[in-house]
């Protein structure tokens, strides 16, 4: 039996914390085309907000509770490079990425390693 990768413990980490970010940014939505307010472009963001914020929950929320299935670890990878279009990400995906990337947590979801 494989011993669980370090990597794994800090990805649900990152999931919850994404999860908890994009549930933020459908409530800021709500607030945004609530509030009323004059400017246009304000009830747009809130619009694209709202629009964006509840799927991306629950694919981060699903990257939190599902493991150790081989195709788990495919989509733990594109959660992870979904993150790399943010600069503000950079810290914590980029680390993260790499050691997603190490043939331990390959061999941990079964995926086939190459050597």
């Amino acid at each position: 039996m494989l011993v669980k990768p370090q990597v794994i413990f800090w990805y649900k980490i990152f999931c919850g914390v994404m999860a908890v970010v994009y549930l933020l940014l459908f409530l800021g939505g709500i607030f945004l085309i609530s509030g009323g307010a004059q400017d246009e472009e304000i009830f747009i963001n809130g619009i694209v907000f709202c629009l964006l914020g509840p799927p991306f929950f629950i694919a981060f929320g699903l990257g939190l509770m599902w493991d150790e299935k081989p195709w788990h670890w495919i989509y733990g990878l594109v959660l992870i490079c979904l993150t790399l279009t943010s600069c503000c990400c950079f810290p914590v995906s980029i680390p993260l990425l790499i050691y997603w990337l190490k043939p331990e947590t390959k061999s941990y979801f079964d995926r086939q390693t190459e050597n």
